[in-house]
């Protein structure tokens, strides 16, 4: 009896003990719950501030990813444009270029045309150098007419077909200054061609003591290549090569007596633009080609060696 007494009250006391300890529990969950509500709320908050701003954030995205596309287009669609209008331009530059290439062949073509008209307008002149200015007088006409007949000792019935004579148009020289030259013309081409073969055959031809020039009246173009062929032939005479400058502007080169080389000006100007450095180069061309042909290139006096193009520097070129 005593120990279920004793049992008893140990239950008894343990139940007040749980009773108790389940009181306090309770109490501490009462006093929490107003805590963890309003963090629980802190935190929804939080969350619904971060919720919209991440709304927010996408729909800039969006636009902006919207707006970026809507740029890429419009520069995609200029792309476009600049590379048609760049097709165009690269098609007109060479039209353009086709055209200015056209042009300058006409210009090419028109030029040689005039130089030709101006050659031919002045196949019926020759030109007389060396006459003193003024000697004329106010006759020109009658003057060269008796100059040729006395210097050049032309026949007293031969009719010269002088149509007019007159100086250069250049400005009067000083007195200093070599005297203009005076250009003649003729009626008759083949007069002129006799007059002056005459006064080429005379080589001294000299009028009241002075030495005389009788020459082809060429035009200024031909007239620097002609210079520059007189440069190269003066170098030559100095080195006993025999060289003369026919018409209209070549260089003739005699190897010997039966054999000679003709080199066209038109072809080989830049090869003798300087006589001081091309002439040395012309001679050991002109010797080699001697060594290796032997002067054996041709048999017949008649013909003539006729290089086109640039001067070769040995046979086999």
């Amino acid at each position: 009896l005593c120990w279920r007494q004793m049992r008893k009250q140990s239950n008894s006391r343990v139940s007040i003990s749980i009773s108790r300890g389940s009181k306090s529990t309770s109490r501490k969950e009462i006093c929490q719950h107003p805590e963890t509500a309003s963090d629980v709320s802190e935190q929804k908050d939080n969350m619904e501030t971060m919720l919209a701003e991440l709304i927010q954030l996408r729909k800039e995205h969006t636009d902006a990813s919207n707006s970026t596309k809507i740029t890429l287009s419009r520069v995609e669609s200029s792309l476009k444009d600049v590379l048609e209008r760049t097709t165009k331009l690269e098609q007109q530059i060479t039209d353009n270029n086709q055209r200015v290439s056209d042009a300058e062949d006409q210009e090419a073509n028109l030029s040689a045309k005039c130089k030709d008209l101006e050659s031919r307008v002045k196949r019926n002149n020759l030109r007389i150098y060396g006459i003193p200015e003024g000697e004329e007088k106010n006759d020109m006409i009658s003057f060269v007419i008796d100059l040729m007949r006395t210097s050049l000792k032309l026949p007293q019935d031969m009719d010269l077909c002088v149509e007019r004579a007159h100086r250069s148009l250049n400005a009067k020289p000083k007195h200093s200054a070599p005297p203009r030259s005076i250009i003649v013309r003729f009626f008759n081409y083949r007069v002129k061609e006799k007059v002056i073969q005459m006064a080429w055959s005379r080589r001294d031809v000299t009028h009241h003591g002075r030495r005389i020039y009788f020459d082809q009246d060429y035009t200024v173009n031909m007239q620097k290549k002609r210079k520059k062929v007189r440069e190269v032939i003066k170098q030559l005479k100095d080195k006993n090569v025999r060289a003369v400058s026919p018409f209209p502007a070549q260089l003739k080169i005699y190897l010997d007596s039966e054999h000679k080389i003709s080199l066209f000006a038109d072809d080989i100007l830049t090869y003798i633009s300087d006589p001081v450095m091309s002439v040395p180069s012309l001679m050991k061309t002109i010797e080699e080609y001697g060594k290796l042909s032997g002067y054996q290139i041709n048999q017949s006096k008649s013909e003539t060696i006729v290089i086109h193009g640039h001067l070769p520097t040995n046979l086999t070129d």
